[in-house]
């Protein structure tokens, strides 16, 4: 994958400033934090190819309506990846067009593992770093942000889309200030704890707010396959998850 930061440091500390130098260091940088990814101890049928496995004939075939409905969605005036191919080029393609994009989907899901690594199923990915805070040059100052092709993009939101026929959508209050949304339950949450810390009169009041740290960068993609696996989802489908996670980084 490609990069882009001003300045960018090593292992040893040392500035690198040329693009390859910044690319390897970029790479290792994020090899090392997911190496428990490539080293866990997946189950067994996660070897097998997907159109071998049990629970293949459950996955709908996707079909060019089913691409078509899904690059509509896509959001248009976007930066295209590497490839150039932009949303709008996606969504004027003609049914055979769809038909065709959709037969590669399919056969990369058959194929599993040998699709996603011998052959770059879609193309590399440009990672552009943003600085945490002033002084960055460590890749851990760095807030990673990826343009990856808007290919990979829809097969990963034809997966999702196959997932709400087999798991239950989880909805949870949502305290984030998000655009077009308010936190109505946070602010009356507040206004509570104000209005009991005047009418006891109490010396001091607390608020504690928790988070779990990198919740994500840590869970372990084997506990996640075993779950849905006992959970009853098509086990062709585990796979495409947890080879989209393993190689979009």
């Amino acid at each position: 994958a490609g990069t882009s930061a001003p300045l960018l440091a090593n292992e040893d500390g040392e500035i690198v400033s040329g693009v390859e130098e910044r690319k390897e260091v970029v790479k290792t940088f994020y090899s090392e934090l997911y190496k428990e990814t490539k080293c866990m101890q997946m189950p067994e049928w996660m070897d097998l190819v997907p159109e071998d496995m049990e629970g293949w004939d459950q996955i709908s075939w996707w079909d060019g309506t089913k691409v078509r409905e899904t690059v509509m969605r896509l959001a248009k005036n976007k930066t295209a990846g590497q490839d150039g191919v932009s949303a709008e080029m996606l969504q004027a393609m003609d049914e055979p067009s769809c038909e065709l994009v959709a037969a590669y989907f399919r056969e990369v899901l058959k194929k599993g593992s040998d699709a996603y690594h011998n052959g770059d199923a879609f193309g590399p990915q440009l990672i552009t770093l943003l600085p945490k805070k002033p002084g960055a040059h460590k890749c851990g100052d760095f807030r990673p942000i990826a343009i990856v092709p808007l290919l990979f993009k829809s097969f990963s939101y034809m997966l999702f889309c196959e997932a709400e026929r087999f798991l239950q959508p989880l909805r949870v209050p949502q305290y984030a200030f998000r655009r077009f949304h308010q936190a109505h339950d946070a602010i009356m949450l507040l206004s509570m704890l104000i209005e009991k810390y005047e009418e006891w009169r109490a010396p001091h009041w607390f608020i504690l707010d928790g988070d779990i740290t990198k919740a994500y960068d840590y869970t372990r993609h084997e506990d996640v396959a075993q779950v849905l696996d006992t959970q009853g989802i098509p086990r062709p489908l585990i796979v495409g998850w947890v080879l989209a996670w393993t190689v979009s980084y």
